[in-house]
């Protein structure tokens, strides 16, 4: 999976990977999760995902 424009890495473990992009937070849950950082503006998250959820945010948290 490839993420472009994000912002930061929230949380990373394994299983779990939370980044924040300009659009809100991705939360990719599996197992055996990395992240290969591609340019700075794109990452790739590789591994079993199970799940990808979008939590929104607004423009007062950034």
């Amino acid at each position: 999976m490839i993420i472009e424009n994000y912002k930061g890495i929230l949380d990373y473990e394994d299983f779990y990977i939370r980044i924040k992009t300009f659009i809100g937070i991705i939360n990719i849950n599996g197992f055996n999760l990395r992240l290969n950082q591609l340019t700075d503006e794109a990452i790739s998250v590789t591994g079993k995902i199970e799940s990808v959820e979008l939590e929104s945010t607004t423009d007062e948290e950034d």
